[in-house]
């Protein structure tokens, strides 16, 4: 939980991150204010060693803010309230949930706790072979939006995605793979998407 007293004042953090691998950071308790103004307050991430921001994000209007960080290290990030934003918020920082291997017909439970989390599996699959993912259980939900959940699939040492599946709306997933080996697979839920 971090307070801001003075118009003006900023805090600091820092996180290990791992190139390439998504995070998040979830904005709860948002209570900022302005006299005549937006209630705004902006995330400025730096990477390891420098002082020139990568990204930011305004996390005013928003109840989370992910990216993937490009190279690994301890990143900072600066919290700066707009203007004479004072207020206080609770940030919580997450790693995506961790890669898990898939057995052909042994379900795996994956919860998702933090708007722009996602989740990672591998699969094992020959060449030209049809492969289906069935989904049940399924409870996403979001602020105003969609329960929307995607599954996107990468070749083996690809990451570049080969296809996505919408699976907020279909219980299955259907995929004839052209290559075999080790595939990837991201759980990606849509904006918010918590469950």
């Amino acid at each position: 939980t971090t307070a801001i007293k003075f118009a003006g004042q900023q805090v600091g953090y820092t996180f290990a991150a791992t190139a390439k691998k998504n995070v998040t950071f979830n904005v709860t308790h948002f209570s900022f204010t302005q006299p005549e103004g937006p209630r705004e307050v902006f995330l400025v991430f730096y990477e390891p060693g420098s002082s020139r921001s990568y990204t930011t994000c305004d996390v005013g209007g928003s109840t989370y803010c992910n990216f993937t960080p490009p190279v690994g290290g301890t990143w900072s990030v600066a919290l700066v309230p707009y203007e004479a934003n004072v207020g206080s918020l609770t940030l919580t920082f997450a790693n995506d949930v961790p890669t898990k291997a898939l057995t052909p017909g042994i379900p795996v439970t994956t919860t998702i706790k933090f708007a722009g989390q996602q989740a990672g599996y591998t699969f094992a699959a020959a060449a030209k072979k049809n492969v289906t993912f069935n989904v049940t259980h399924f409870s996403f939900t979001q602020p105003e939006g969609p329960h929307e959940v995607f599954l996107v699939f990468y070749e083996p040492g690809s990451s570049s995605a080969y296809t996505t599946c919408d699976v907020g709306g279909s219980t299955t997933c259907h995929l004839t793979t052209p290559v075999g080996g080790t595939w990837s697979v991201a759980l990606v839920p849509y904006a918010a998407n918590v469950g």
